[in-house]
């Protein structure tokens, strides 16, 4: 227990150095948050999966939360839609981190080594996409996978933020 608290204690204390405030755009400020969340969980190593949010030591990681929120009250998302963006956003982060701490720890990257395993015990042509997926030479826990996921949430928040702007017009 007491090494779970360091990690908590190690993850909150690197994230909240994280400085949202020079940030004016909420999408570079979600970006900023989302680099500080993912570094700092990284950073834990193999005990990013024990990382707990609802830890007292949460509170250090209070005001990098606060700035990213008022950022995007700013722009035009109300509580409700801000909240559940920057929920999204922590969990895609974190999920990332799990990766790459699993993938760390096993020295496979474990997605595409249970995929063959699995394709391996079937009928290979029953699974053409999967197989021809199976044999690429990519990894999607690599800084590509990460940049793409937080470019998807961005776009898909813009486009709920048109959605809410249009709503309240």
């Amino acid at each position: 227990m007491r090494r779970i608290a360091c990690v908590c204690c190690s993850f909150t204390t690197h994230f909240s150095a994280v400085d949202i405030a020079r940030h004016s755009a909420w999408q570079d400020a979600c970006r900023a948050y989302a680099r500080g969340f993912t570094d700092s969980a990284v950073a834990a190593g193999v005990l990013a999966d024990r990382i707990r949010l609802s830890d007292p030591y949460v509170t250090k990681v209070l005001e990098p939360t606060e700035a990213v929120l008022e950022v995007m009250v700013r722009a035009g998302f109300d509580d409700e839609h801000a909240m559940r963006v920057l929920s999204l956003l922590a969990n895609i982060c974190l999920g990332y981190a799990r990766d790459v701490a699993t993938a760390a720890r096993s020295g496979v990257t474990p997605r595409p080594y249970i995929l063959r395993k699995a394709l391996d015990r079937r009928d290979a042509a029953d699974f053409e996409t999967l197989a021809r997926i199976a044999d690429l030479p990519v990894t999607t826990y690599d800084e590509r996978q990460f940049e793409l996921s937080v470019d998807l949430f961005i776009s898909g928040a813009e486009a709920l933020l048109r959605d809410l702007t249009r709503d309240r017009d």
